[in-house]
């Protein structure tokens, strides 16, 4: 998998059924800018993150996903509410802003 622009990643609340029966657990992720803005545009994979040289392919050579006829509305319903950090920041920032992530998510659990 390329798992180009995560920054963090925090196990979520929901769990997914595979379609071999094997349950997962939601991950949210801190992406950068930039791949949201290429999840939007179809030159990323919304599900595993692959990155794609075309836009738009008809599914995600990686894991199947069908990016042409799926991923606008799974980004509208999967990447809601989050905060984009912009890139050129600092390690410290970085490592600060995660930090307070963390501390967000876990009061939206309680």
């Amino acid at each position: 998998m390329n798992a180009e622009g995560i920054i963090g990643a925090e196990p979520g609340e929901r769990t997914e059924t595979l379609p071999d029966g094997r349950e997962v657990q939601d991950v949210e992720l801190l992406l950068t800018e930039e791949a949201h803005k290429r999840i939007r545009l179809g030159y990323q994979c919304g599900r595993c993150m692959e990155c794609f040289l075309s836009p738009w392919p008809e599914q995600c050579r990686l894991c199947g996903f069908p990016v042409a006829t799926v991923q606008r509305e799974y980004y509208e319903r999967e990447f809601v509410g989050g905060k984009v950090l912009r890139t050129g920041l600092t390690a410290e920032e970085l490592a600060d802003g995660e930090a307070r992530l963390h501390e967000i998510l876990q009061a939206r659990r309680r």
